[in-house]
């Protein structure tokens, strides 16, 4: 069993990741080009900055496991912080409906936290 939820949180890890990177790259380029207010603009420019930070956080994944945590921290920060604007600035939602994409995107992005920091703990330093 144990062996299973590990594998489940790595997929989980791997997939959030892999399509916040893709999204938040293509998508990102293709708003550069139509965001006109500058809340558009703030919103592309936080799309761009988590596609970005997913991708480097995939690459450090194997290598750099002590600078992992930072950047999904970071990452996450800024997929909540798109998802907040995005609705209200492309949509114009409603309040609700932006509570309710930052909560998904709140949840999702904390799984993800918790997800890493179960597999992958990284010891305290130890002075001598």
């Amino acid at each position: 069993m144990k062996t299973l939820l590990r594998v489940l949180r790595w997929l989980l890890i791997l997939a959030v990741l892999g399509f916040t990177a893709y999204n938040g790259i293509v998508e990102g380029t293709i708003a550069i080009r139509t965001g006109v207010t500058l809340g558009q603009r703030i919103a592309t420019a936080t799309q761009l900055a988590y596609g970005a930070l997913a991708v480097l956080a995939l690459l450090s994944l194997p290598f750099m496991r002590r600078w992992t945590y930072p950047l999904l921290k970071w990452w996450a920060l800024m997929v909540v912080i798109t998802l907040i604007l995005a609705p209200a600035v492309w949509a114009a939602a409603s309040l609700g409906t932006n509570l309710i994409v930052a909560a998904i995107g709140l949840i999702l992005t904390g799984l993800v936290l918790w997800s890493w920091r179960r597999e992958n703990t990284v010891p305290p330093i130890v002075s001598r």
